[in-house]
C-alpha cells in the first residue's frame, strides 16, 4: 500500500508530519515466514518475508518522509523475532517505538479496554 501512495503522489499533494504504524500481528498469526532481516539490496521476493517487509517498509517510509516523526507500535502479543526487528529498526531508522504493557483483547482483537490501553500508551509517549 505505501508504495501505491508513493506512485499515486499521495505524499506529493499531502503534507505528513506524523505517521504511526501498527502491524505484525496478522503475520504472526498466520505463521508467514520470518526470512532474515535485510537492511539493504532487497528484491521484491524477500517482501514476502515478515522481517525483510519490515526493514523495507520503514526504510522506505523515513525515505519518502525524512521530516516525519514515525512512531511504530508493538503489539505485545507477537512473535518475539517480530518484535526485536521492529525494536532493531526503529533503533537504526531513528524511529519512535511504542510497546504496550498491557492490552486487553478478546478474541485476539482489542476490547474498549484495549482500545484505550492503545490510546494511553501512545499518549504516554507523546506527552513525554
Amino acid at each position: 500500500r505505501l508504495r501505491k501512495l508513493i506512485e499515486n503522489g499521495f505524499f506529493d499533494k499531502n503534507k505528513i508530519d506524523t505517521v504511526f504504524v501498527f502491524g505484525g500481528t496478522n503475520d504472526g498469526w498466520a505463521n508467514a515466514p520470518l526470512g532474515e532481516v535485510k537492511y539493504s539490496d532487497w528484491e521484491e521476493n524477500d517482501l514476502f518475508s515478515v522481517l525483510p517487509a519490515i526493514s523495507y517498509y520503514f526504510n522506505l517510509l523515513k525515505e519518502t518522509l525524512p521530516q516525519a516523526k514515525i512512531y511504530c507500535l508493538i503489539n505485545k502479543y507477537i512473535k518475539p523475532e517480530i518484535v526485536s526487528c521492529f525494536k532493531d529498526v526503529c533503533e537504526r531508522c531513528n524511529i519512535t517505538p511504542i510497546t504496550f504493557e498491557t492490552i486487553d483483547i478478546r478474541c485476539g482483537h482489542p476490547t474498549v479496554q484495549g482500545m484505550t490501553d492503545i490510546k494511553d500508551g501512545v499518549l504516554k509517549v507523546l506527552n513525554k
